[in-house]
């Protein structure tokens, strides 16, 4: 478990690292809160048989003479050249090692932990396109290899670069959600239709959307990155990156270091992160947040809200806001909370918390963490986020009112998750709000202050959690009221002009 710290202008969290995950689209979770010592809050909606060698033809059977003493001599030529004993052993190591090659540099077909279908495409330069065929499943072409897959396999499938300065591209054809997996190397990854996952890596990689909701992260390394025509979300990460929204409403973070990000169209929420950053909303109502690091933030056209630090360059506020933010030792705030896993999810997951520094909700959120004493782990889910509490009783409010003991809580956080369902048009949002959401629980279950009681057979904690009017005192004769002490998840939502969510 690594405690969030600072190393100069860099947060360090390694110390415990678990095997690195794959992003996954996740599968909405029940939103159902059982009353259990176990229970969790949520976002919602939140080789085959072998044929025997043949034997050896025996050369000469016990007799001798002249012609015996020909075969046995001939037989020694046999089995010392390439015809006999030694060069069937040599034959078969052949085979062994081109069999070990062949895994390691052609398409590899499996199924992970998750019935997902994984195509490696192996070690080198990989130039590769996927098309979609008629029935649903795919064919891809990589090279001189042709990998195809029906349509149950190609439903959430991934596709991985592997070791090397890899090209995937999926053609407009392709409308299955997808994810694609540049791994090391300087990676150009393009999305298709469907809502996919693009994933650089450690490399200078130039990732593209096209029209679904997609996630595309770069990773470590100068990337570039362009959203396509829908909802996507941009996170550059470590490095010198580029990012570019185009249309819909993005969500666009730079990450640490210098980089430089516009919304495009759409009404955007853009963050610049560490580094010294230079930030455009574009056209539209946008939210524009710089962060750590002396930035340049312009707004653009339209209604937008600014949130800076007071000796920053700002324009084009004249319609909209521009909220001063104090960063001082902004990188302490939150410091009860840690992160596990692999140094890529720390690292994306470092991104979120510096966002959540920029805005004021967040660091009210962070600060209540912190005055609980308690502890906060955020570990990686591949399904719906969650809360929980060690033990959870001691995290809800005694009968009177006043706060329970509190314990210490995780949250399960699936960094790639966008989408709540598509039948309204709040239950699409960037990851950060899910993961504002969980620890909004996490809050109240540091500070034993998570509401009894349920209505309409929803939990009280759950609309709480959103910042919705709750029966706070159980009693049904009184006004249904905000809970305070904490901001609701609509609070952030509207920071980053989001539409609220009305409901749980």
């Amino acid at each position: 478990m690594t405690t969030i710290g600072k190393t100069g202008s860099r947060t360090t969290p390694v110390v415990k690292q678990e095997p690195a995950k794959v992003p996954a689209p996740a599968a909405a979770r029940p939103n159902v809160v059982k009353a259990a010592v176990s229970q969790r809050m949520t976002d919602g909606f939140e080789a085959g048989p072998q044929r025997a060698a043949p034997a050896r033809s025996q050369a000469l059977k016990e007799s001798g003479g002249a012609e015996g003493g020909k075969a046995k001599a001939d037989a020694k030529k046999k089995d010392d050249g390439g015809g006999g004993f030694l060069g069937g052993i040599a034959s078969s190591i052949g085979k062994i090692v081109q069999g070990v090659v062949d895994a390691v540099t052609k398409p590899q077909v499996s199924t992970n932990a998750e019935g997902r279908t994984v195509v490696n495409l192996g070690v080198g330069d990989n130039t590769a396109t996927v098309s979609q065929n008629k029935d649903g499943g795919l064919t891809i072409k990589s090279g001189d290899d042709t990998v195809t897959l029906t349509a149950a396999q190609a439903r959430g499938a991934i596709i991985q670069g592997g070791a090397g300065n890899d090209s995937i591209t999926l053609d407009s054809s392709v409308t299955q959600d997808l994810t694609l997996d540049g791994g090391a190397g300087d990676d150009k990854l393009t999305a298709g239709k469907g809502n996919d996952t693009v994933i650089g890596g450690e490399g200078n990689d130039t990732l593209s959307g096209l029209d679904g909701d997609d996630y595309l992260e770069g990773g470590a390394g100068d990337d570039r990155i362009q959203g396509g025509e829908g909802r996507d979300v941009l996170y550059g990460l470590d490095g010198k990156d580029t990012l570019s929204g185009g249309g819909g409403r993005d969500y666009i973070d730079g990450g640490a270091g210098d980089d430089k990000a516009s919304g495009g169209t759409g009404d955007d929420q853009v963050i610049g992160g560490r580094g010294n950053d230079t930030l455009s909303g574009g056209s539209g109502n946008d939210a524009v947040a710089g962060g750590e690091g002396k930035d340049t933030v312009k707004g653009g056209t339209g209604t937008d809200k600014l949130y800076v630090e007071a000796n920053e360059t700002t324009s084009d506020a004249v319609k909209g806001e521009r909220n001063i933010v104090d960063m001082t030792d902004a990188d302490k705030i939150g410091s009860s909370v840690s992160v596990t896993g692999s140094a890529d999810y720390q690292a994306r997951v470092q991104s979120d918390l510096d966002a959540m520094r920029s805005m004021p909700s967040g660091q009210e959120l962070l600060r209540t963490l912190d005055a609980s004493g308690k502890t906060t782990t955020i570990s990686e889910t591949m399904g719906g986020n969650n809360a929980n509490g060690t033990p959870l009783s001691d995290g809800f409010m005694n009968a009177d009112g006043t706060p329970g003991k509190g314990s210490n809580a995780t949250v399960g956080y699936n960094r790639t998750r966008i989408s709540l369902g598509n039948s309204e048009e709040w239950m699409t949002r960037p990851p950060v709000v899910g993961l504002f959401h969980e620890l909004v629980h996490a809050s109240d279950i540091t500070n034993g202050t998570l509401a009894n009681g349920s209505k309409g057979g929803v939990r009280n904690l759950e609309p709480s959690a959103v910042g919705l009017p709750i029966d706070l005192d159980n009693d049904p004769k009184t006004p249904d009221v905000v809970q305070g002490g904490r901001p609701g998840e609509n609070v952030l939502r509207d920071e980053l002009n989001l539409p609220t969510r009305p409901h749980y």
